[in-house]
């Protein structure tokens, strides 16, 4: 494992952490074998913005004996509906969800206590007000460490660093959003010495598909560039099992030639931006659909699409999406 100072925190933090989206609804043995293998690995940064009990009890039956080792990061505004994810905004709703997070995980504190997912002018007023303030309640009471912001739209960002309590930025860095724009936001974060963690690495799988825009492109080709990026300190891969997780970490014994990735760049001609990357942050649906999963077995002709057939074309799905994805249409094409 290689490790580096996570901006302004001070904190020493593996280059590589762990996501656990795609833990959720797996088996307590399977999350507690992905964790423990990630922790024998030398991984110390754990995100979980996911507010599924049974996740959150999993992932505290496996990181106990270890909680000095690792930075746990949480999310305020991440919640749970009916067991699907629910981003809110109502602060008594939020507060419970991270003394929630805490009690499931048996800890005291949190490393790092994320404003969760603003990607909207209108939002950002109400994120960086009443739940800011919120937030620093939360440190100023020993309950969280650090301040962070996790979005999708770079302006925002830009904004959102500009504040001196937000010492870390969570945001999407991969090959398919190598944009001008994106590039100044994290020279802009290493500038002001933000720490600056990519997530959606290998856009939500996309980029990983056999050939994507005619380009073939690897797991490792993915890791690296994110690394790369000017300002980035770690980056946090969403493994299902152990060996996806074992896969990632091959990404240290790898040699230049296999990490390298600006002939992939050069050709790569389409982004994820409007493509559905079945990060689920369009939920909670009102029908109760698994909007990424079912995208997901739309797009690839895998999995069930039965419940397609669900979708009422409310548009909420629409509203929430980062990525500008037309859920309604695909959701359509998969009744057809």
């Amino acid at each position: 494992m290689e490790y580096t100072t996570l901006g302004k925190t001070g904190q020493t933090v593996s280059r590589i952490g762990l996501g656990t989206e795609y833990l959720i609804n797996t088996p307590r043995a399977n999350v507690v074998s992905v964790v423990k293998t990630a922790l024998d690995a030398g991984v110390n940064y754990i995100d979980l913005f996911f507010a599924q009990p049974e996740l959150r009890e999993n992932i505290g039956i496996a990181i106990q004996g270890g909680r000095d080792k690792i930075m746990i990061a949480g999310h305020l505004g991440a919640a749970e509906k009916k067991g699907q994810y629910w981003r809110t905004r109502n602060l008594k709703i939020s507060e419970t969800y991270i003394h929630d997070l805490l009690n499931k995980l048996k800890i005291d504190y949190i490393d790092v206590l994320f404003l969760h997912n603003c990607d909207k002018e209108n939002d950002f007023i109400k994120v960086m007000g009443d739940f800011f303030n919120l937030a620093k309640r939360f440190v100023h009471e020993g309950k969280a460490r650090f301040l962070g912001f996790s979005n999708h739209a770079v302006p925002l960002a830009h904004k959102a660093i500009a504040h001196d309590e937000i010492d870390i930025l969570l945001f999407p860095v991969n090959m398919a959003g190598a944009s001008a724009d994106a590039q100044g936001l994290f020279r802009a974060c290493a500038a002001r010495n933000t720490g600056l963690i990519a997530m959606k690495a290998f856009g939500g799988g996309k980029l990983l598909k056999k050939e994507t825009a005619g380009v073939v492109i690897s797991l490792i080709q993915c890791l690296n560039f994110a690394l790369s990026q000017p300002g980035v300190h770690c980056v946090v891969p969403g493994p299902k099992n152990v060996s996806e997780f074992s896969e990632i970490l091959r990404y240290f014994k790898t040699s230049p030639h296999e990490k390298d990735y600006a002939r992939v760049l050069q050709e790569l001609k389409t982004g994820v931006q409007g493509e559905c990357v079945y990060c689920n942050h369009c939920l909670p649906c009102p029908a109760a659909i698994d909007i990424g999963a079912t995208i997901r077995a739309i797009e690839t002709r895998t999995g069930s699409i039965a419940d397609a057939a669900s979708c009422t074309a409310c548009g909420a799905c629409v509203e929430r999406c980062p990525f500008g994805v037309d859920v309604i249409a695909i959701m359509k094409s998969g009744q057809r």
